[in-house]
């Protein structure tokens, strides 16, 4: 049996479900997101649907089935997901914090794919069944960072599906500050807390999701992989609606020389922070890992 299926079982008999955090899930003209299919099969899953208060109608078909945290005053991603935080600090010490449309998360395991090779499989896959419980997942997820046994972890987050093939992560330690945590993630709200971090607009930082983690490593915190695991969802832009872009514009290009030449003014220079251009030909802005990997760096 490999590490995470036995992990599961653990996690799943250790942590009651009332111990799991909800998840928050930011959303914008989408008033059928992707991630309340779970609900379908598991009704009980703890989903919080943040929405502006003006879009309140468009979402009203899903009361009753999930919670609604109501937002004000915000026009874009990275002041939504400040508000939220804002909104859980009172009352939580950690978070979910999922996309609208992530659609599966499920743990790995080595396993034999079609033409005979070996890659690293969601279970579900290897045993041709549906998913276990997200709930079930999350408690595993926790568990992981209980392993860890280190409070300056700060955020957290499964691969994406498609990084997640590669069979070096078989028995491998978890990775720490390795990669972006975007997307699905998991937050110590009492490290934000004490070191007064929070999602910053990102018409001031060029994008949310790295400014807090950078921010997060810049005051010694650590961002922990669980390699794993692994979620899913739609690339990047290939789906309508989600929340407003800062910048107004609509050309997909030019809206990413826009978020790093915003990024460039936000990061100064520092040396954990690089500019390069993706495959896709886009502008976009990396982690140099050798840095922040070699350096306990605190501000």
């Amino acid at each position: 049996m490999y590490r995470s299926e036995e992990y599961f079982q653990i996690a799943k008999d250790l942590i009651p479900d009332e111990q799991v955090p909800p998840i928050f899930v930011p959303s914008y003209n989408r008033p059928n997101p992707k991630i309340l299919e779970r609900l379908a099969v598991e009704p009980e899953l703890k989903i919080v649907l943040c929405i502006r208060r003006e879009q309140s109608e468009l979402y009203r078909h899903w009361e009753g089935k999930v919670a609604f945290m109501y937002l004000d005053n915000v026009s874009e991603i990275g002041e939504t997901r400040k508000q939220i935080i804002e909104n859980c600090l009172p009352y939580y010490s950690n978070i979910f914090l999922f996309d609208d449309d992530i659609n599966r998360i499920d743990y790995t395991m080595p396993s034999i794919t079609a033409t005979g090779g070996k890659a690293m499989r969601r279970a579900g896959l290897h045993y041709h069944r549906p998913e276990d419980r997200w709930t079930d997942q999350l408690k595993l997820w926790l568990y992981y960072i209980m392993l860890e046994n280190d409070p300056k972890i700060a955020i957290s987050s499964p691969i994406y599906r498609p990084d997640s093939w590669h069979l070096e992560f078989a028995n491998a330690p978890q990775k720490l500050n390795s990669a972006a945590c975007i997307q699905c993630i998991w937050l110590n709200l009492e490290f934000l807390r004490e070191h007064k971090i929070n999602y910053r607009p990102n018409y001031l930082c060029g994008n949310e999701d790295y400014a807090l983690q950078f921010e997060i490593m810049y005051n010694g915190g650590k961002a922990l992989t669980v390699t794993d695991m692994l979620y899913e969802c739609p690339q990047i832009n290939s789906s309508a609606g989600g929340c407003e872009n800062a910048s107004g514009i609509s050309d997909p290009k030019a809206r990413y020389e826009w978020y790093v030449e915003t990024a460039k003014k936000f990061y100064q220079g520092h040396p954990g922070v690089m500019f390069k251009q993706s495959r896709s030909g886009f502008p976009s802005v990396k982690f140099n890992w050798r840095y922040w990997k070699n350096n306990e760096y605190n501000s």
